[in-house]
C-alpha cells in the first residue's frame, strides 16, 4: 500500500482488519502482508484472495477504495484477454455486463454468458471490475462502493465505511462463480485438445 503518513496508513489497515471479520468463512485465515490481507487457500473458488486498498489523494484528504482481488491458475492460452464491467442504463443504473478490454479476447463473452454472475453484479454497487486471463493465470479485481476509508486533514476526520452483509455474501458468490466458470471452460478446452 502506498503511504500517505503512518497514522493514515495504520487507520486504513485497521479498517481492512475490521472489514475482514465479516468476510465469508470459506475464505479461511488471512495472512497480513505489506500488500494487505491474503487468503491463501479458500475452500472453493479462487486459489488466492487479496484484500487491499487503492489510495486516491485529494485536496486536504483522500480516499482508500477497497479492492478485492481473486486469482487462480489454469487459464488456457486460447482464453487470454481481458474484460471490464459496466452497468447499462442511460439515467439509472441498469444491468451489469462486460466489454472486452485493451487486450480483447473471449473473456467478456465467457463472463456475459454467466447469468447468475451478472445478476449478483447488478445487485452490487461497484466502482470498477476488471478480469484478465494472461500467462495461464486468471486475475480479477473488484472495487465495491462500500468499504472505503476516507480522511480529511482539516478538519481532522477519518471515516471507515462498512460493506453491507448482503454485499459481502454476493462478493463471495462472485469470486466463486468467476473461478469455477473459467475452470469449467479450461476443462472443456483440455478435452478438445
Amino acid at each position: 500500500m502506498k503511504g500517505y503518513g503512518q497514522k493514515i496508513d495504520r487507520s486504513a489497515m485497521t479498517q481492512i482488519h475490521e472489514s475482514a471479520r465479516s468476510y465469508p468463512a470459506g475464505w479461511g485465515e488471512a495472512e497480513v502482508t505489506a500488500q494487505g490481507l491474503v487468503y491463501g487457500s479458500p475452500d472453493e473458488g479462487p486459489e488466492r484472495i487479496l484484500v487491499t486498498y487503492e489510495a486516491k489523494k485529494q485536496l486536504l484528504g483522500g480516499v482508500f477504495n477497497l479492492v478485492i482481488q481473486g486469482e487462480c491458475g489454469g487459464c488456457p492460452s486460447c482464453m487470454e484477454g481481458d474484460a471490464e464491467m459496466f452497468y447499462g442504463g442511460r439515467f439509472f443504473k441498469g444491468e451489469a455486463y462486460f466489454k472486452p478490454g485493451k487486450e480483447g479476447g473471449p473473456v467478456a463473452g465467457i463472463l456475459n454468458g454467466n447469468g447468475e454472475l451478472l445478476k449478483d453484479l447488478t445487485r452490487l454497487d461497484l466502482l470498477s471490475m476488471i478480469v484478465t486471463c494472461q500467462d495461464g493465470r486468471l486475475v480479477w479485481r473488484l472495487s465495491p462502493l462500500g468499504g472505503a476509508f476516507s480522511y480529511t486533514v482539516f478538519p481532522p476526520v477519518k471515516y471507515g465505511g462498512v460493506l453491507p452483509r448482503g454485499d459481502i455474501e454476493a462478493i463471495g458468490r462472485i469470486m466463486n462463480l468467476i473461478a469455477d466458470g473459467f475452470r469449467e471452460k479450461e476443462l472443456a478446452a483440455g478435452a478438445e485438445i
